[in-house]
This record gives C-alpha cells, structure tokens and sequence, in this order.
C-alpha cells in the first residue's frame, strides 16, 4: 500500500510539474515582443503590422540610427573608395523639402534595381547645433543608410573639383562611378524616370 501512494504521489507530482510548465510557457510566448515593436517609442502609431519584411528591416535599421559627424576629408576620402555597387552620394539640409522628395525617389530606385548594385549616402550640409534636428529627421524618413554631417566645413579650403559638390544649392547628387568617373547634378528635383535613364548606364 505504501508504495502504491507513493507512485500515485509520484505521478501527481510529475502532472503537476508539467502542468506549471506549460503554463509558464504560455505567458513567455504571450510576453514575447516583437523587437521593431519594443524599439519604437511609447504611443507610436506607426502602423507596422502592415509592413512587409523588407520595410520592417529597414524601419528596424533606421530607429537610433543617427548622423556621423565627419570632417571633408574624410567625406572626400569616402567618394574615392574602391566598391562594386555605384555610389550615390545625396547632399540635403533640413529646410530643404525637395531634398526630401529627392531622397525618395533615391530610395525607390534603389529599391526596384537593388541594394547590390546601387549605395545611397546622404550627407547633411546643416549647422552642427542642428544634429538633433537631423537625427529627428532620418527617423521620420526611417533612412538606414549611413549619413553624414560635415563638421567645420571651409569651403575655401577645399580643392577646386570638390567645392560645387558642397556649396551648391540643395538639392545635389554626386553619382560616382567604380572607375572614380564622377557625375554631378546640381540644384533641381530629378523626377524618377530621369534618375532611373541616368543611373542605369552606370551600372555595371
């Protein structure tokens, strides 16, 4: 008799276990988070339910992407860098909404001819103390390209061939060739299927 109530015991016990497993189980699944979720601000609405997985990366990408503030040389020595996909490089500053539309009409390119044929950079021509102001506008932009401020811009001091790239009106694109071959455009919305005519004949 003893032995009986100790494996009735015994078998209690191990339902009881499993039991309380399964359980604890069920609330971790139902506190799992969705990482893009966990990462957006408290009360954001963005509506990422709808979003397919290639915007999700993005969107997951561009939350505490921030600006790299960086000299002009370094800026010129990264037009000069041996790559495989054509670079584009997209100058813009925040009071500037046409470099916005620009910037999406880029991103949609890139989108439909692909990530590993084209580079996008986007390179801020704001004021320093404006960095917070930038950083707002990636997120709001959900950019994760990498994007760069120039910090002590002197345009005088730069060489002659870079001094249009920086001073001229926004918005400005630097397309830039594998060979170093460089084209520049300077100061007007480029609509898409201009953009798409230009960039095409550089692809290799």
């Amino acid at each position: 008799m003893p032995i009986k109530r100790l494996a009735l015991f015994c078998y209690l016990l191990i339902i009881s276990l499993v039991a309380c497993k399964n359980n604890s189980d069920s609330n971790n699944t139902s506190k799992i988070i969705d990482p893009l979720e966990a990462a957006l601000p408290h009360g954001d609405t963005l509506p990422i339910d709808n979003l397919n997985e290639a915007d999700r990366e993005k969107l997951a990408n561009a939350i505490g992407r921030t600006v790299d503030i960086i000299s002009a040389k370094s800026m010129i020595n990264d037009f000069k860098k041996k790559s495989e996909r054509l670079q584009i490089y997209a100058f813009w500053k925040l009071d500037c909404e046409t470099c916005i539309q620009q910037h999406q009409l880029l991103r949609k390119l890139q989108n439909e001819i692909g990530i590993e044929e084209i580079e996008l950079t986007f390179v801020n021509l704001d004021a320093k103390n404006r960095v917070s102001d930038v950083n707002s506008s990636i997120r709001a932009q959900s950019i994760s390209e990498s994007v760069y401020m120039i910090s002590n811009l002197i345009i005088s001091d730069l060489d002659p061939q870079y001094r249009n790239i920086f001073s001229g009106k926004t918005p400005t694109l630097l397309f830039i060739q594998n060979d170093y071959h460089t084209f520049e455009y300077f100061n007007r919305l480029f609509e898409y299927d201009e953009l798409y005519a230009m960039i095409q004949p550089l692809l290799i």
